[in-house]
């Protein structure tokens, strides 16, 4: 998926994301000059959060709205 498509289903800032790629903490690949990130990696970055934080609990109440 895009970084826009990760952006909009995980809800987060597009500085935090470029932040969390630059760590490494969330895999991509560059594929023709755009930056993608699997969504099997987007799951799994999801399921390695801290469930006491609040990404976390916002993330999973943004996704039970859809």
């Amino acid at each position: 998926m895009s970084i826009e498509t990760f952006i909009s289903e995980f809800d987060l800032k597009r500085t935090m994301v470029y932040e969390l790629i630059a760590s490494g903490e969330l895999p991509s690949v560059k594929v023709r000059g755009r930056r993608l990130i699997s969504r099997s990696v987007a799951n799994e970055w999801l399921r390695s959060m801290d469930p006491s934080g609040p990404a976390y609990s916002r993330l999973h109440q943004t996704q039970q709205a859809s």
